[in-house]
């Protein structure tokens, strides 16, 4: 396939490398491979990332979209005219040879899915976890996608199950930047040291990242007497502005204490974590 490629983040996603998620930062790290120019479509973006050859296109909509509670909730007419408005600048720019790639949004795909046909465009849908399970038929049951991308075979199958009418499946698998994710050289005196185990828990502090089995897991060695230290890094959201919530309160309150809080992390920061 040739001609432009356009990543369509989701509503909630930055294409930071400061400020963003795991998402993005796969987008970025695969495009930092390529010469050809690609465009970025999302609601905030900053030049963290350092990529030349690669515009982020501002959605402004996208982010108004993301503040409104509810919105899955919203019948599927109001909120297809929705994003048919929101994705305009996008539909705008396609011509024949350009792909349009929906990370983790089938609905997103589904509005569009008229519009990048006429143009002539290829559409792939990248799923990071299981929402093409979890959306109404209304809005997946009838998508056609030149090819469905799923991180895992676990998530095609499950996939596949549910739509057994999918045609084009690819599994890629998530990577590490090896220029960040690397082991840390041992020195005799560090080999020598009598430390501490690190349990390490990076993620969201939101139910479905599982921060609060991390919690009971660390009160069960606690009280089993096993000598282990855990370290929990993640917040509500990305970066600095992160606003508690009932969910993470409850974390903080009931967390034993061999549990320490570290807060967001960057992926630079994130990855010394690992190698201390």
């Amino acid at each position: 396939m040739s001609g432009t490629v356009f990543h369509l983040l989701t509503e909630t996603d930055s294409f930071s490398d400061v400020h963003g998620a795991a998402l993005q930062r796969w987008v970025a790290n695969i495009l930092r491979f390529e010469d050809e120019p690609a465009v970025v479509a999302c609601a905030r973006a900053d030049s963290s990332w350092g990529l030349d050859h690669v515009r982020a296109m501002l959605l402004p909509g996208l982010w108004a979209y993301s503040q409104i509670r509810g919105r899955y909730r919203l019948p599927w007419s109001i909120r297809q005219r929705m994003l048919r408005k929101i994705l305009q600048p996008v539909l705008r720019e396609l011509n024949p040879g350009s792909v349009v790639w929906v990370h983790n949004r089938p609905d997103y795909a589904s509005a569009i899915e008229a519009e990048v046909r006429a143009a002539g465009a290829k559409l792939v849908i990248h799923l990071h976890n299981s929402l093409l399970t979890s959306f109404p038929r209304m809005v997946s049951g009838s998508l056609r996608a030149d090819c469905f991308v799923f991180c895992s075979e676990y998530l095609e199958r499950e996939a596949r199950r549910v739509h057994p009418e999918l045609e084009r499946t690819c599994v890629i698998y998530n990577g590490a930047d090896e220029r960040r994710f690397f082991p840390r050289m041992q020195s005799e005196e560090w080999a020598g040291e009598q430390r501490t185990p690190v349990v390490l828990f990076a993620g969201r502090l939101v139910p479905e990242k599982g921060a609060h089995v991390f919690v009971e897991a660390m009160w069960l060695l606690l009280a089993r007497g096993i000598r282990a230290r855990g370290r929990l890094l993640g917040a509500t959201g990305f970066g600095l502005a992160n606003p508690a919530t009932a969910y993470s309160r409850s974390i903080r309150r009931d967390a034993p204490p061999n549990i320490e809080f570290g807060g967001y992390r960057p992926a630079s920061a994130l990855a010394d974590e690992f190698r201390s």
